[in-house]
């Protein structure tokens, strides 16, 4: 599964959270608030959850977090273990559409969905043809190195 479809897969399992992969809201209704919170995600999480990714308790490393700043290396962290072909995504240097901040698409996808207020579908839309388009390179850079063999 692409990391654009499981975000926008994982957005229709429940509503959508700022500040955290997944946390409480509270529904409003003409700016007023009705009923229990409800569990949420944010984008990130909407896609770990629909692509059923599972998390484990590790010592940091050499890691960067998504958001915040490195632990100090050994101490207990939640690590999330994510499909193999979503790393060289995550990993890819981007400027964020809105202010051209210059970061890894891991940790610009919080960035628009908490500082931007960015909908998980618009953020799935704007993933999409990055992801696309890395997935041709390698694909491409595949078929060459077969050739050579």
């Amino acid at each position: 599964m692409y990391f654009h479809e499981a975000i926008r897969l994982g957005a229709m399992i429940r509503p959508q959270c700022r500040g955290s992969l997944t946390g409480p809201v509270t529904k409003r209704i003409f700016g007023i608030f009705k009923g229990k919170p409800e569990n949420g995600s944010c984008a990130f999480g909407a896609a770990i959850e629909a692509a059923g990714c599972e998390t484990r308790i590790e010592p940091s490393g050499d890691s960067v977090p998504i958001r915040g700043v490195r632990p100090p290396k050994g101490t207990p962290v939640p690590t999330i273990v994510v499909p193999d072909e979503w790393s060289p995504l995550l990993g890819k240097l981007v400027h964020c559409p809105v202010c051209g901040v210059f970061q890894s698409l891991a940790r610009t996808i919080p960035h628009l969905n908490d500082d931007h207020l960015w909908t998980r579908e618009a953020i799935s839309d704007w993933v999409m043809p990055i992801e696309l388009s890395l997935a041709a390179q390698m694909d491409l850079a595949v078929r060459q190195e077969q050739k050579v063999l």
